[in-house]
């Protein structure tokens, strides 16, 4: 439920005080990315306006994007998905852009693969269905 997923958000944002807030967005890379962009829109204008509201520009949000399936023949790399991300980003801003956004050259979503936005940090690894036979499970590809 999307209002349920906005409130839970929301309340994780207004709770963390001075520690910047982490999160794992995990899409599945042999699916289209639009409702992986339009969650990401969501926590990316969430992390502005916690920021904005406490006043902290330094501790950015960090969100790390698990491309799922990695392994699979149909699946898009990490950077083919990093383009259609932006390119879905793009859109959703051209029809809503946000109040912190207004000043902003737009030259931000450029960087999506550098990951230098302003109020979030992105992450990028890669994961797979495949058993790792001899890896520690905790570690991740990173794109």
């Amino acid at each position: 439920n999307n209002s349920t997923t906005t409130a839970l958000l929301n309340r994780a944002f207004a709770e963390t005080k001075k520690k910047p807030l982490r999160l794992v967005l995990t899409l599945d890379a042999t699916q289209p990315v639009a409702s992986a962009a339009a969650i990401l829109y969501q926590l990316w204008d969430l992390a502005a306006t916690a920021n904005a509201s406490k006043n902290n520009n330094k501790n950015k949000t960090t969100i790390t994007i698990a491309c799922h399936k990695q392994d699979l023949v149909k699946a898009k790399n990490g950077r083919r998905i990093a383009i259609q991300l932006r390119t879905a980003l793009e859109q959703l801003l051209s029809v809503r852009k946000p109040a912190w956004w207004y000043g902003n050259s737009g030259r931000e979503l450029e960087s999506l693969l550098t990951t230098e936005l302003p109020h979030i940090e992105l992450q990028w690894v890669a994961t797979s269905c495949e058993s790792h036979t001899g890896k520690n499970p905790n570690e991740m590809d990173k794109l």
